[in-house]
């Protein structure tokens, strides 16, 4: 069974409840929640509450049925396998450039696999001084640069060693 949680209001449930009237109207076996309103079901509380309960239950077993199996058993779900210990993963390799491509993807809305060496901040933002002007200033936020001067007209492959060398302030000596 599938759910679909709405992340908003408890007060206000508005997509969770046009959903769920959306989704009963097909037919489709899908729960709709919602995060703040259905708390304790999206955090599955209620089923750790439900296996405490049924871990505090005396053990004395009920009386077997002909096919040899409790009426408790039958109708108690069967407990999930516990998951396997995962594996140790290597870390994927980010790197500053990476970052830079993440950030233009971000503010043009395009995937990052997109964006070429040959193109600027000023073609990606399409001339919109706005765009533009917001693209440059996350850049030296996020990096630490100082202003950096052509970086609108700059092609990225001439941008990216510029993001990626040391942030202002800081030199190899003085991270001793």
């Amino acid at each position: 069974m599938a759910e679909w949680v709405e992340i908003g209001l408890a007060e206000s449930p508005t997509l969770a409840n046009i959903a769920a009237r959306t989704v009963a109207a097909a037919g489709a076996d899908v729960t709709v929640l919602n995060v703040a309103r259905d708390a304790a079901r999206v955090r599955r509380e209620d089923v750790a509450a439900a296996s405490e309960e049924a871990a505090a239950e005396p053990s004395a077993q009920p009386a077997s049925e002909p096919g040899g199996r409790s009426l408790r058993s039958r109708l108690r779900p069967a407990a999930p396998a516990a998951p396997a210990a995962p594996a140790d993963v290597p870390d994927a390799e980010f790197t500053a450039g990476d970052a830079l491509d993440a950030l233009l993807a971000l503010h043009t809305k395009i995937r990052p696999e997109q964006i070429a060496d040959a193109d600027s901040v000023e073609t990606l933002a399409n001339g919109v001084s706005s765009k533009r002007n917001q693209i440059l200033m996350d850049l030296t936020a996020e990096f630490g640069l100082a202003s950096m001067d052509g970086a609108a007209e700059a092609p990225l492959s001439k941008l990216r060693p510029g993001v990626v060398g040391e942030p202002t302030g800081t030199s190899p000596s003085a991270s001793t």
